[in-house]
């Protein structure tokens, strides 16, 4: 069994995103004055683009909507998504849970009866370093690996490799990159 494309589209959307700290700009990633963020997921099957307002607020993004907390971190959001093969339609949830420090240490996606956790491991760096993706009704896990992080001159990483194995086997590898505009 291989993870569908909405469990990728949920995961490079997972690999994204830090809630460490207040602010949008942080629950993506980023630094510094940020207008917009594209991203593919090097695999053909995802990408999407985040739109920031000059205060740093989401005014865009491939979430349909967002929940916050008391301290502001992302609780839930939610996305409509076709897939593009089997042409399934669905609404998919993703609750987060947070560390003290608001940062994502398991997420858990709900879609169509399909419940998906996400379990996060960072680089004392703060890098995501490795995602665990737990069918819950089957016994597939999958481990995606990332590393090899290229930056920008404002310190947002653009770019990184990912590896992901099953089983102890590879099943799938390549790039990850985003796209970061600036304000002037």
């Amino acid at each position: 069994m291989k993870p569908s494309r909405l469990g990728i589209l949920i995961l490079v959307s997972l690999a994204l995103i830090s809630c460490k700290g207040g602010g949008d700009c942080s629950f993506l990633e980023v630094k510094g004055r940020v207008q917009a963020i594209s991203w593919s997921g090097g695999n053909g099957l995802t990408s999407g683009q985040w739109d920031l307002t000059r205060r740093g607020k989401i005014s865009q993004g491939p979430w349909d909507s967002i929940k916050r907390d008391a301290r502001g971190h992302v609780k839930k959001a939610s996305v409509w998504f076709s897939d593009h093969e089997t042409g399934e339609e669905a609404v998919t949830e993703i609750e987060f849970r947070t560390n003290r420090r608001g940062r994502i240490v398991k997420a858990v996606n709900c879609c169509a009866g399909a419940e998906f956790e996400f379990l996060l491991e960072r680089t004392r760096k703060g890098e995501l370093a490795t995602v665990q993706l737990q069918e819950k009704s089957g016994n597939a896990t999958y481990v995606y690996n990332y590393g090899n992080y290229v930056y920008d001159s404002k310190g947002n990483w653009t770019e990184r490799r990912f590896t992901v194995t099953c089983g102890g086997r590879v099943t799938n590898s390549g790039v990850e990159s985003r796209d970061i505009v600036y304000y002037e």
